[in-house]
């Protein structure tokens, strides 16, 4: 259980960044293209959609990660954490 609580921190703290970053910028272009379309302004910083809509592509973001490069390609796995073992 231990084994899986470190390599579930590791996943995290190598992922959690850059899939927030691509989802706040796919957030971003989502509902600035909406605007645009219909001759909206982008004030999408007040519209209440935008907090749940980032978590939302946060969370699919950490789930393509998550199945993709953690789950299905055990190498890179234990070259990230080999790299946080030796950094400890």
């Amino acid at each position: 259980m231990k084994f899986k609580l470190i390599e579930g921190k590791l996943f995290f703290r190598h992922y959690a960044i850059y899939a927030l970053i691509v989802a706040v910028v796919q957030t971003i272009v989502s509902l600035g293209n909406y605007r645009l379309k219909f001759g909206i302004d982008w004030g999408f910083v007040n519209d209440p959609m935008t907090i749940p809509i980032v978590c939302f592509y946060w969370v699919g973001w950490m789930a393509f990660c998550y199945l993709v490069f953690w789950r299905l390609n055990p190498a890179y796995r234990e070259k990230i954490k080999s790299k946080h073992q030796k950094k400890d």
